[in-house]
């Protein structure tokens, strides 16, 4: 009895060849792009730690107004 196993070893070779060539680039950018999301989660969760916003809109800071005109203290 003979058993010709050569056919399915090509197929595997092929698949894995189609694996590398097709869907090995499609997965390392969608981890690439979760592994971003992910950091740009992290770190938009962590900014209200690092800053303090003491209101919306733009104001002139009352101790630095008196600079820009020359008048130190």
């Amino acid at each position: 009895m003979r058993i010709d196993v050569s056919s399915d070893v090509d197929r595997i070779i092929r698949a894995y060849a189609d694996l590398e060539e097709r869907q090995l680039p499609f997965a390392k950018a969608k981890a690439l792009t979760k592994t971003a999301q992910d950091a740009q989660r992290e770190v938009r969760a962590d900014l209200p730690n690092r800053f303090t916003l003491q209101q919306l809109g733009t104001e002139r800071d009352p101790h630095q107004a008196g600079e820009e005109d020359g008048a130190h203290g």
